[in-house]
């Protein structure tokens, strides 16, 4: 089985492309946005209690994690959390495509 993305799930988008789950393979999005930020916290070892979470707009969310070694907030290094509709699934489709040739 290869890499999909399905329609009204969540994908994590940052400057360099599509997160893929380095604890999941061939996993590229997930059902719940909790279930995605809870993947990319434990893979960037955040220290907060909660999610620091934002809405930026409708079915678009930005994510901040806690750095474990200082203790602050990487403002720098976000993840967009998105959810796929029928108006930009084929926008994403490309981008896990271009992820994949990527590795």
């Amino acid at each position: 089985m290869a890499y999909q993305v399905f329609m009204n799930e969540w994908i994590g988008v940052t400057e360099n492309g599509l997160w893929l789950s380095p604890f999941e393979n061939e996993k590229a999005s997930w059902k719940t946005k909790k279930e995605l930020a809870l993947d990319i916290g434990a893979a960037k070892l955040d220290t907060a209690r909660t999610p620091k979470i934002k809405r930026t707009a409708a079915g678009k969310y930005q994510y901040i994690p806690k750095n474990c070694d200082t203790g602050r907030y990487e403002y720098g290094s976000g993840f967009n959390l998105i959810k796929l509709t029928p108006e930009n699934i084929q926008h994403y489709q490309q981008l896990l495509l271009s992820a994949i040739e990527g590795d």
